[in-house]
């Protein structure tokens, strides 16, 4: 009988030891994300697509459809959704 398949490798000593080791890789990552973040200030915009596709939707909502092929307009319609953006 194989006692590694029946879990006997998992002892009181890796019940102590993994949870830590995932936690400290969990944080290390968390905390490089949020380094990250803070050094590339307003230059790093993420999720910024979405706002054109949303606006462009919004523009076909409002029986105005082919405004949205009007850069300028639309343009103006994101930068008031969200200024940060674009």
């Amino acid at each position: 009988m194989n006692t590694h398949a029946l879990g006997y490798w998992l002892n009181k000593k890796r019940l102590t030891i993994y949870p830590k080791i995932i936690v400290a890789v969990l944080l290390a990552v968390l905390m490089g994300i949020y380094v990250f973040l803070k050094l590339s200030g307003d230059n790093f915009y993420y999720a910024n697509d979405f706002s054109i596709f949303w606006t462009v939707s919004r523009l076909s909502l409002e029986a105005n459809p082919a405004k949205a092929h009007e850069y300028l307009y639309l343009l103006d319609k994101v930068r008031k959704i969200a200024p940060v953006i674009i």
